[in-house]
């Protein structure tokens, strides 16, 4: 028995060192200097604020800057040596999204968006100060001179065009027992969403509940590839429910799921599916 126990201790062992704490990026012989961030954009840090925190000697090639375990690069006014008082750093930082989160749930999966956190917008920043300059990510100017260029430019390019709601907060699985009775986890479909989208009784018949919203100026260019529509969805009622997605009078997407449970589905389209002026995509529910 005192074997058998011995070697589940060594097992548990090995795979506590397999754990990610999310730390790992922190060098302990060096000082972080924290600050935060609630909105994404450009941001400066002057020297007269560097100078303020012991930093006004520190040459310039050292600063190092880390937001959630990943190093953000730097622009500096100068790129070597001691900074005058004129100088500054710069940064793009965003503020903090969902990401963070994603291991907070019961199943990652069941996360139906990372755009907004739910805890905090704010996010956190870390100066420091890496004698190892090689390791110092950097922003430099650069010249940007065609004139010898040969290369045809690109008929098109792909991106994302998203709309995140953020008008409620759902609060994911639930058992009625009565009542709803909601898991103290981060669970299915857990976090900011939409308004309700309800179907109410009427002296006529049902209502049913519709949202509607525009992406505007796609700039479809119809000999690319074919575009790709996805939507998440998340019950909180004890109901069935069906949905349908409609972009331009054509539907794309119709689908059926219970109670609290969740849906994550995509389409692909047609890009003359998208070449209205309006661009207009419906949400409506149930069919």
């Amino acid at each position: 028995m005192k074997k058998l126990l011995f070697g589940l201790l060594i097992t548990w062992g090995l795979c506590a060192q397999a754990q990610v704490y999310n730390n790992e990026w922190i060098r302990y012989t060096q000082t972080y200097y924290k600050f935060k961030v609630g909105k994404s954009g450009v941001h400066r840090i002057n020297q007269s604020l560097l100078a303020s925190a012991g930093l006004d000697l520190i040459p310039a090639e050292q600063f190092q800057l880390w937001r959630n375990g990943v190093q953000v690069p730097l622009f500096i006014s100068n790129t070597t040596g001691v900074l005058s008082s004129s100088d500054y750093i710069e940064f793009w930082g965003e503020m903090n999204d969902g990401k963070p989160d994603n291991e907070l749930y019961r199943d990652r999966a069941y996360q139906l968006n990372n755009k907004w956190s739910l805890e905090t917008d704010t996010a956190t920043f870390f100066l420091t100060v890496n004698p190892n300059v090689a390791e110092n990510l950097r922003l430099n100017n650069a010249s940007n001179d065609v004139t010898a260029n040969t290369l045809p430019p690109d008929p098109y390019f792909m991106y994302t065009a998203g709309t995140y709601f953020r008008e409620r907060l759902n609060n994911g699985f639930a058992v009625n027992v009565g009542d709803n009775l909601f898991s103290s986890s981060y669970d299915k479909g857990e976090g900011w969403a939409a308004s309700d989208i309800i179907t109410l009784g009427t002296s006529v018949g049902p209502q049913i509940g519709k949202r509607s919203f525009i992406v505007p100026d796609l700039q479809v260019y119809n000999g690319g590839p074919a575009p790709k529509f996805k939507i998440s969805v998340s019950g909180n009622s004890v109901n069935n429910r069906t949905y349908k997605v409609m972009i331009n009078s054509d539907s794309v997407i119709r689908k059926f799921f219970q109670f609290f449970e969740y849906s994550i589905d995509s389409a692909t389209l047609l890009p003359s599916t998208l070449n209205s002026v309006s661009d207009r995509q419906a949400c409506c529910s149930p069919v």
